[in-house]
């Protein structure tokens, strides 16, 4: 009976530790970025690539994003909503031709290059069959693999207004907002 009570008491502590420190971690500024693309079949696929504030001072370079779209992917339309950051965005038609036309395969490499190291968080939302969340390190890339399919809707993160687009049709880069 003596070792179940000591047990339970530091179950207890340890859960008054974790729940005590919530809401610190919660107050906590976030900095993303977080470019949309919008495909000539209707679909709409948000990345996000964030990190705490603390660190805004330290990127180094626009928040890069390199996503590769099948080859037959047709128009894609990027759209930048405000950001404090520049985001590159590079779309690369080399990726396998799309067969089916309900769903295809995405993948996107995001990174946040900075002179400091710390942790970063990537994302994916839309008309994707599952959201993703991943996390890394300040320069060097997340990977994220996505099916993209018109059937399925994964709610965007909160994104401020658009204030720039760019539409491409074959491999290109662009910097934006």
């Amino acid at each position: 009976m003596g070792i179940s009570r000591i047990l339970s008491g530091i179950v207890v502590a340890i859960a008054i530790v974790l729940l005590s420190s919530a809401p610190a971690l919660a107050g906590r500024q976030w900095c993303a970025t977080d470019p949309i693309l919008d495909f000539s079949d209707g679909t709409r696929v948000q990345w996000a690539a964030k990190f705490y504030n603390d660190y805004t001072g330290s990127v180094t370079g626009p928040v890069s994003y390199w996503i590769e779209v099948p080859q037959n992917a047709g128009r894609v339309k990027v759209s930048f909503p405000v950001s404090a950051l520049p985001e590159q965005v590079t779309i690369s038609y080399t990726g396998e031709e799309r067969v089916d036309q309900q769903a295809f395969t995405v993948r996107a490499y995001v990174t946040v290059t900075a002179s400091a190291k710390f942790t970063t968080y990537a994302s994916v939302r839309g008309n994707v069959r599952t959201a993703l969340d991943a996390s890394g390190t300040s320069n060097d890339r997340i990977k994220l693999v996505s099916v993209v399919d018109r059937t399925v809707w994964q709610p965007l993160e909160d994104a401020p207004p658009i204030v720039s687009t760019k539409t491409f049709t074959r491999t290109a880069t662009t910097v934006g907002p």
